[in-house]
């Protein structure tokens, strides 16, 4: 999996910041999200000022069990990045689809005062503000430095998930 990147939704909110107008969480998910590596465009700490501005009313009220594929090294070294997802299969596809030479998919509870933004329910609130809006995938923004106990999803729970097989056939069937 590719990933595209545009920068003109991060290069609108910095101006709109500049010029003392507040972003909107929608508009600060959308520059995360359109950015492609969005901590190779800005660093971690503004990104993190930035999704600070995202009111309560948008963020978990309960402690979140969240999902992350990636390599295994991110794992070893504990430098986790700050996008998760709260669903198993998405986090999957993550770890099987970025050429990852030991993919692995992580896990932990997190507190919900240490999530910056839910982009499924900032998703909602724009909807229901009356703004169209692709959904995408649940995404949960975390400050990495706040997590604890994460651990590694078993393989076997790779596959006892309904729509998702990561089985590969072990011949042509065609």
């Amino acid at each position: 999996m590719e990933l595209v990147s545009d920068l003109r939704p991060l290069r609108k909110l910095l101006s709109k910041k500049l010029t003392g107008t507040t972003p909107t969480p929608l508009e600060i998910v959308a520059a995360w999200q359109r950015a492609g590596h969005p901590e190779q465009a800005m660093s971690r700490n503004k990104w993190i000022e930035l999704f600070r501005i995202i009111p309560d009313e948008y963020l978990p009220e309960t402690p979140v069990t969240i999902y992350r594929g990636t390599d295994s090294g991110e794992y070893e070294n504990g430098n986790y990045g700050m996008s998760w997802t709260i669903d198993l299969p998405t986090a999957i596809i993550f770890a099987t689809s970025r050429n990852n030479a030991h993919p692995v998919v992580l896990t932990c509870t997190v507190d919900q005062k240490h999530v910056l933004a839910d982009s499924q329910r900032i998703a909602i609130g724009a909807v229901k503000n009356g703004t169209r809006v692709d959904v995408g995938e649940p995404e949960i923004i975390v400050n990495p430095e706040s997590l604890t106990n994460v651990r590694l999803v078993p393989r076997e729970r790779w596959d006892d998930r309904p729509g998702i097989s990561m089985s590969r056939p072990t011949k042509n069937i065609f």
